[in-house]
């Protein structure tokens, strides 16, 4: 579509309208496998989120997109994470889950927000057909095939 309708020379974005964490990707993978997830904390108890994976639609930014509430907070700067927090513990359904905190690779300047407009690419006719929750569960059902493990 961009070869036959875009202008040469002209810079088109393409993304998803949308940001999310490696932390949500971890929750919203772990939800999809079947996981209800109640809560995250750090292992220090200084951080709590309930309901992480909560949708938020609100506007940030100028634009409205479908996030985690864990992002959200984050993208408004009310939580962070940080090394000394030693981690994250997740409250299932089932158990808790410690995602530990790897000094050699926290990046602790991680970009808050990677956000790509695609509002060019999108008045070419292009749209946004697959969510965060589908990319998540077709990779998780790749995986679960044994032959397309490593």
């Amino acid at each position: 579509m961009l070869a036959e309708k875009g202008t040469s020379g002209e810079v088109y974005n393409q993304g998803s309208m949308r940001t999310n964490s490696v932390l949500s990707y971890i929750l919203l993978g772990l939800e999809q496998a079947g996981w209800e997830i109640n809560k995250i904390r750090t292992m220090n108890n200084e951080k709590v989120v309930e309901t992480p994976t909560e949708n938020d639609k609100s506007e940030i930014f100028g634009i409205n997109f479908d996030k985690t509430k864990v992002d959200q907070l984050m993208l408004e700067e009310k939580i962070d994470f940080q090394l000394q927090d030693k981690g994250i513990i997740v409250e299932t359904d089932k158990e808790d889950i410690n995602i530990n905190f790897d000094s050699q690779r926290f990046r602790p300047a991680e970009v808050p927000i990677l956000l790509a407009d695609t509002n060019k690419m999108q008045k070419l006719g292009c749209k946004i057909d697959y969510s965060l929750s589908d990319i998540i569960r077709d990779q998780l059902n790749y995986f679960i095939k044994k032959d397309n493990r490593l």
